[in-house]
């Protein structure tokens, strides 16, 4: 059940008071995960705290972190990518999102990493233009030396250089991170052009993400790499906070993989998340488990939620915009 309302805290996309402590986390948690299986230390961020408050915001349903001093910082996302299974370049949101492109569109890719996107935009849309800005260094020199138009800068630089200049604005697995999304948010609408496109891509907190808490890895959902867990319907809400108008949704299919953690997920919830389910997980009872729920399992989203809008103020644009 959730705790009674937080008046002190306000939500990062309203500014309400309109808000909920739906969990606490145990810091020692986040702490044990990190530096015990990541050799990360994350002390900065919970000094001080004995757990980590999660809370909903009424007005959208979006669930979220505070404070936002609990976001990680440049060492902190330096130190964590490190570990090669951080960046995938090869990601399902990005063969969709490029499906989703006019053939002539010039495109701003935010947070682009070392530029797998761009690298996808290219292959597949030759006569788009298409540049990413990374506030990564080392990401960004990966991109510049594969021949992509990065550039290490912040979003704001950009639009105040060269406001509502883009067609399409993409950014993926970038808002989760984000302690400030309204802000954020704004910004990328802010680049667009009337009638431009913004798509958005983030972990699907109604699927498989959602749904595997008790599994050791699940403090990735949390701070200081996660500041907010959204869903369909705190996206959706967006469109009641800023110009924009929801055009499609599209939801990763689950992978093998992570069909066969929420499987354990379910067994060792089933046997108390104890010693018992560690037993069960050396006796591979989640393969059985998984065999005979194959079907309902695989009912399940995957990982990311892709969710594009339309920027509705100012004029439509001309034929030739991106195809939707």
């Amino acid at each position: 059940m959730p705790e009674p309302d937080a008046p002190q805290v306000r939500s990062p996309l309203t500014g309400s008071d309109r808000v909920r402590v739906v969990t606490r986390h145990p810091v020692e948690r986040l702490r044990r995960f990190y530096m015990g299986h990541l050799g990360v230390d994350v002390e900065r961020f919970l000094d001080g705290l004995d757990d980590v408050v999660q809370y909903r915001c009424e007005d959208t349903g979006l669930e979220f972190y505070s404070p936002p001093s609990l976001a990680g910082d440049d060492a902190f996302y330096d130190s964590i990518s490190r570990h090669a299974w951080y960046y995938d370049p090869d990601r399902w949101e990005h063969r969709t999102a490029v499906e989703w492109l006019g053939p002539t569109d010039r495109v701003l890719d935010v947070g682009c990493g070392s530029g797998a996107f761009l690298e996808q935009i290219r292959e597949h849309h030759p006569g788009c233009s298409a540049e990413g800005i990374e506030l990564s260094p080392k990401a960004a020199a990966r991109a510049v030396a594969r021949g992509l138009q990065v550039t290490v800068r912040s979003l704001d630089d950009l639009i105040a250089d060269e406001p509502g200049g883009f067609d399409v604005v993409t950014s993926f697995q970038v808002l989760e991170h984000v302690p400030d999304p309204a802000g954020f948010l704004g910004g990328l609408v802010a680049a667009l052009r009337p009638g431009g496109t913004l798509i958005i891509g983030v972990p699907n907190n109604d699927g498989y993400v959602g749904l595997t808490d008790n599994l050791l890895s699940y403090p990735l959902n949390m701070p200081p790499h996660h500041m907010g867990m959204w869903r369909e319907g705190s996206l959706k809400a967006l469109t009641g906070l800023f110009p924009l108008e929801h055009v499609r949704t599209a939801c990763e299919p689950i992978d093998a993989n992570s069909r066969s953690r929420l499987a354990y997920s379910r067994v060792a919830r089933a046997f108390g998340d104890g010693k018992l389910a560690g037993l069960a997980w050396r006796l591979r009872l989640h393969t059985l488990y998984e065999k005979m729920k194959r079907h309902e399992l695989s009912t399940v989203a995957g990982h990311t939620i892709l969710v594009a809008y339309r920027r509705t103020d100012g004029q439509t644009p001309p034929d030739g915009s991106a195809a939707l």
